[in-house]
């Protein structure tokens, strides 16, 4: 996964995108590349202080540039919103956590919608994550 992000107008605003590359094996059958391409926009909103996390909300347009006849794409444009903090809560120790939701209309005649969730903490040395994800059809 490929991502290049920009200032826009300010650092408060940034443009990016996304280009998934996969290798994917099923049915005996091996193939690769480009999956569907994101366009996202962040924000913001929230810079860390004494008492505040960094809080950078983002939108994503997802585009169906993947060949879902080859299990690399949806054939669909989705939608995508992430709600990222990250706050410092010592000279060792940073704590991340996300929430986000995305939504793919009309995959194969049902609507999916997914979200995930996850948190880490990281050291200078070191990081443990965990996420929770989930996937429902819509439909």
């Amino acid at each position: 996964m490929f991502t290049q992000e920009w200032p826009a107008f300010s650092q408060s605003h940034q443009l990016s995108y996304t280009v998934p590359y996969s290798f994917v094996d099923s049915d005996g059958h091996s193939r690769d590349g480009i999956e569907d391409i994101s366009l996202n926009y962040r924000y913001q909103a929230l810079m860390e202080s004494e008492t505040l996390p960094a809080f950078a909300p983002r939108f994503s347009l997802i585009l169906p540039t993947g060949d879902a006849a080859q299990d690399l794409g949806n054939d669909t444009v989705g939608y995508q919103v992430n709600l990222p903090l990250s706050k410092i809560v010592s000279d060792r120790w940073t704590l991340h956590a996300n929430a986000g939701a995305t939504f793919l209309p009309d995959v194969e005649g049902h609507d999916l919608f997914s979200y995930n969730l996850g948190a880490a903490p990281f050291t200078r040395s070191e990081n443990v994550q965990s996420d929770a994800r989930s996937v429902r059809q819509l439909g």
